[in-house]
């Protein structure tokens, strides 16, 4: 009989040794081939409190690479039977946009197909963290002013991440995590979601119910001193983690009540409760579950905000960051079109919002193109006009209205020779047959500038403004240079068409 009790209470201590809260927690402050990072290790102090809670912390500060190694093997065997798992990376990452990993104290400049063994990936710790879904907080603390950029693949920083369902991850400085670490991770009965909405210091992303208590407060947290079988009868059994790992999954009111039909007295049972009052009061948690189902990435993201904008919703920016501005933004945009108002969004209403800005932005492409051609004909005709006219005053007017506009240079060139001034080559602007011009051949070239339809004015041998004007439009329609002088070139087209 005495071997049996025995027995029994061994195998109750092994059921009672696979359900533990388990912690890894890496800072690096100084390395040895970059700038320090300003109280990198911080965070390594705060899991004290979790230590205190009966957690299994696993703990490497400034650690050269096989130490960060030993934990991270300590870790993975422990989070095989862990409930509750937190994870706190406080130091300096590197990503090439999609994936992102942690730089351990010796590692040395990465490169994209060369990134070593001091480095771990956070992508792979968050797999890991899965197996505790809905109870596993990834905590990223990192100085936010280090952008160093390592080749055209990889650069400093934490990328997109994938984050697998029902892992929490929280970003922010050494000292912000770590003081959040302490005040609500690690606090029985604290809501973390309530306590992270007013922390400015701190993104999530991942999982985040509106109510989120880590750790319930009527729940035995402290190590375990001098076991007795009073207690180890009151521990999970493996029928109980079973049924609780899958009313997790389910993650609603009815999974959660029939856990609690099934085991009232668990050790889960207060976490359950918890739960239940949060799924309750969050009105609009299916339609969040629904897009969290969707697994939009960041650039996805970014799409619907600039979609949103294109329509007239202010998202107030355009960064891949669903907040309060965007949120209000969809909610707008489903008042409008006839949905239900619940700030989250499904893929029928993506689709929607992408065709709809599609054409929005189609519409105004093609207004655009119609308004430049508008203007490239207002343009031409006014210049047809100008030189047509010939005068101070219409070229004067053209340079006004178009400063820039791609007969401007033409039109300083004819003004400065209607003026008398320089050209581009420092010499005056004279008809070269001016000398031999006398009042009777002018009187010839005006006379057959009439028969032309020119209307020279007056056929009197002087070469006077409308004299010009009639030159000028005989050099237009012929194709000259349009100068409003009797050059060479304009008297022998004149000759030419006078025989």
């Amino acid at each position: 009989m005495k071997i049996y009790v025995i027995g029994l209470i061994c195998a109750l201590l092994a059921n009672v040794g696979m359900a533990q809260n388990v912690a890894l927690v890496l800072g690096t402050e100084r390395y040895a081939n970059f700038d320090s990072v300003a109280r990198g290790t911080e965070p390594v102090g705060a899991v004290n409190t979790l230590a205190e809670r009966g957690f299994d912390v696993f703990r490497a500060t400034n650690a050269a690479t096989v130490d960060v190694q030993q934990r991270l093997t300590g870790f993975t065997e422990s989070a095989l039977r862990a409930e509750r798992m937190v994870v706190v990376l406080s130091g300096r990452f590197v990503t090439d946009g999609s994936r992102t990993w942690y730089l351990t104290r010796e590692a040395v400049r990465p490169g994209y197909l060369r990134l070593g063994r001091s480095v771990i990936s956070v992508d792979n710790l968050m797999q890991v963290m899965s197996r505790s879904a809905g109870a596993a907080i990834l905590l990223l603390a990192y100085d936010e002013r280090q952008d160093e950029v390592f080749d055209p693949w990889l650069s400093e920083g934490v990328g997109e991440l994938n984050i697998p369902q029902g892992v929490t991850v929280l970003e922010g400085r050494p000292r912000t995590i770590a003081r959040f670490v302490t005040n609500a991770i690690a606090e029985p009965g604290a809501d973390v979601a309530r306590l992270l909405a007013a922390d400015r210091g701190i993104s999530g992303a991942g999982f985040l119910p509106r109510s989120h208590i880590f750790l319930p407060s009527d729940r035995a947290t402290s190590g375990w001193t001098q076991p007795n079988v009073g207690s180890l009868l009151t521990g999970p059994t493996a029928a109980q983690r079973a049924a609780w790992n899958g009313a997790v999954a389910l993650d609603t009111v009815a999974a959660y009540e029939n856990f609690l039909r099934q085991f009232p007295q668990s050790q889960y049972s207060a976490d359950a409760r918890a739960r239940i009052e949060a799924i309750l009061a969050e009105p609009n948690r299916q339609a969040r579950l629904v897009e969290e189902a969707l697994r939009l990435s960041r650039n996805q993201r970014i799409n619907i905000q600039r979609d949103l904008t294109t329509l007239g919703f202010n998202t107030r920016g355009v960064d891949g960051i669903f907040g309060r501005g965007t949120r209000n933004a969809i909610v707008n945009w489903q008042q409008q079109n006839g949905y239900p108002q619940t700030g989250y969004l499904t893929g029928q209403q993506i689709q929607q919002i992408a065709a709809t800005a599609q054409r929005r932005r189609a519409a105004e492409e093609a207004e655009a193109a119609a308004n430049e051609r508008a203007a490239q004909r207002a343009e031409s005709e006014l210049w047809a006009r100008t030189r047509n006219i010939g005068t101070i005053a219409a070229y004067e007017n053209y340079i006004r209205q178009y400063p820039d506009g791609p007969n401007t240079a033409q039109a300083q060139r004819a003004l400065a020779e209607l003026r008398g001034d320089r050209d581009g080559q420092g010499e005056r602007t004279i008809s070269p047959l001016a000398p031999v011009l006398n009042t009777l051949t002018v009187r010839v070239f005006e006379a057959h500038l009439q028969r032309l339809g020119m209307n020279p004015g007056r056929v009197d041998g002087r070469i006077d403004d409308q004299t010009r004007m009639a030159i000028r439009r005989f050099q237009n329609e012929r194709g000259l240079r349009v100068t409003g002088t009797l050059d060479q070139a304009t008297v022998l087209r004149l000759l030419s068409e006078a025989q």
